[in-house]
């Protein structure tokens, strides 16, 4: 009796030894991965990279800024525009396999930056671009720019909520 009491119990404790790795390292193997490129170290925007197709993650994408209640005002094909462009610069560098911008605003808080500073309309529309490198297919960029710091505090504020509005529509796209 008392060796059958043992094996259940190293039968327990190895099942939860298990699913404990188990989502152990899912959760680091299949969390979106924050991007370590030199722009986003230097702080001033913010990536998380998702191993997903290029157009699932743009479908998440406008449907997690559409859940916030967001219109979009305009996407660009930023891709598009430099293939076509390339030749006309002389440039002959392809970076992007796709590449777009989305730009929407909010209107709560466009009015709490205007009300707090009027020149605070050069931070509208809000955007955050989708983009996938040239031969990197599978490997989808997602991010925006960081509002900028200054020392107005409701500036600063109405900043500070825009950046929070800008994380959690790319967590929701991300997850």
């Amino acid at each position: 009796m008392m060796l059958w009491l043992n094996y259940r119990r190293i039968t327990i404790l190895h099942y939860l030894v298990t699913v404990f790795i188990y989502f152990a390292l899912s959760s680091i193997l299949l969390e979106p991965k924050p991007a370590v490129g030199a722009s986003a170290a230097d702080g001033w925007v913010r990536i998380v990279i998702v191993n997903d197709e290029f157009d699932s993650a743009v479908s998440f994408l406008k449907s997690s800024i559409e859940e916030e209640g967001l219109t979009i005002a305009n996407e660009g094909d930023v891709a598009d525009m430099m293939s076509r462009t390339k030749n006309a610069v002389d440039e002959p560098v392809t970076v992007y396999e796709k590449a777009h911008i989305f730009q929407f605003c909010s209107a709560k808080l466009g009015f709490k930056l205007f009300a707090a500073a009027p020149e605070t309309l050069a931070a509208c529309p809000l955007t955050i671009f989708a983009y996938e490198l040239k031969g990197k297919a599978g490997d989808v960029y997602i991010g925006y720019r960081r509002p900028p710091k200054t020392t107005n505090e409701r500036v600063d504020a109405a900043f500070k909520e825009v950046e929070a509005l800008l994380a959690r529509i790319v967590k929701r796209a991300t997850e």
